[in-house]
């Protein structure tokens, strides 16, 4: 199991107990290596895990980035008003990192950690996987036209 599928669960698992009540909004920080990683990649595999926390379909995601590509930010607002902004860098100054920061209307979940260089288990598909993407289809599209994008009502692209 990686780093990411253990935080991942514990973060359901605290949902479900209802300690935080209904998550309204997250943000999620990651950092990667090497120079010149697919930070895109990692953000569109994070975005399941994001969306199952909520509960709600997405209804409409923003993609920026930086002029050299090396910080990638990416902004969705779920239906019902929630939102969340995944942001990622490379290359990380100090190792692979994740830092997350969940606010529920009773309380929020922290974890702000380096990940120590080890693998979190996201965005690592082979390129071919990532071109069929439907979320990263979406993501290209709101980086090419520089608007937000909306999505059906299922939240699926």
């Amino acid at each position: 199991m990686s780093q990411f599928d253990q935080l991942d669960m514990t973060v359901r698992e605290t949902i479900k107990s209802g300690r935080i009540g209904q998550p309204v909004f997250v943000r999620l920080t990651v950092t990667v290596e090497p120079a010149g990683a697919d930070t895109w990649a990692v953000l569109a595999a994070l975005v399941p895990a994001v969306q199952a926390w909520f509960g709600v379909p997405i209804q409409r995601l923003y993609a920026v980035e930086s002029s050299q590509r090396r910080h990638s930010a990416l902004a969705l607002q779920f239906q019902g008003g929630p939102s969340a902004l995944l942001s990622s860098a490379s290359p990380a100054p100090a190792g692979t990192g994740l830092d997350v920061l969940i606010l529920g209307n009773r309380g929020g979940l922290y974890h702000d950690g380096l990940m120590c260089g080890a693998p979190l288990g996201i965005g690592l598909t082979a390129p071919q996987e990532r071109a069929d993407d439907p979320i990263r289809k979406v993501i290209e599209t709101s980086l090419r036209t520089g608007r937000p994008q909306a999505l059906p009502p299922e939240g699926k692209p």
